[in-house]
């Protein structure tokens, strides 16, 4: 089994399909992110950098029959891979009738944004945006805002709301 840089692979056993099972060193087996392969090679998982991983595999030997899982090969990951990370430096600010804002969008290209006038993101409508930076029009002038913005991920799911940013 070799694994570098989030790439997994291993001796092709001629099986129908694998069981690919990683996390962070030391997880127990049963515990980790589980993916099913119909090829001798595994290339999306989802790493942090600067964390070391232990992978297993094992091969269908037919129906429900599996072999053994394999002993835990580890791996250093120095970078983000696959990694879906929320929005850091978000700025906003009044300008008129419209929130200006900005954000660091951390190798994600979908956001969602909110722009209410309660301390939670539950409290406005949310808004799909691809830029990390624009404008929220309709604002009134004599009500406080708070802006939260999150990355919306490739696989559809959403990261933790960053904010608010408080807008007197």
């Amino acid at each position: 089994m070799i694994a570098s840089g989030g790439y997994l692979n291993w001796a092709n056993q001629g099986a129908d399909y694998y069981e690919v099972e990683y996390g962070v060193t030391g997880f127990s087996l049963g515990s980790g992110t589980k993916k099913t392969v119909s090829n001798y090679w595994y290339a999306d998982g989802s790493y942090a950098a600067n964390t070391t991983y232990d992978f297993y595999v094992r091969a269908n030997c037919g129906g429900n029959d599996f072999s053994p899982w394999s002993d835990a090969k580890s791996f250093y990951n120095q970078n983000n891979i696959n990694m879906c990370l929320a929005p850091t430096n978000l700025s906003a600010y009044r300008n008129g009738g419209v929130i200006e804002y900005s954000f660091d969008a951390n190798g994600e290209d979908q956001y969602e944004i909110v722009v209410s006038n309660s301390s939670s993101p539950n409290g406005g409508n949310i808004i799909g945006i691809a830029s990390t930076q624009g404008a929220i029009t309709g604002i009134y002038s004599n009500v406080s805002y708070n802006v939260f913005v999150r990355s919306v991920c490739s696989n559809g799911s959403r990261t933790a709301w960053t904010g608010p940013v408080y807008i007197p």
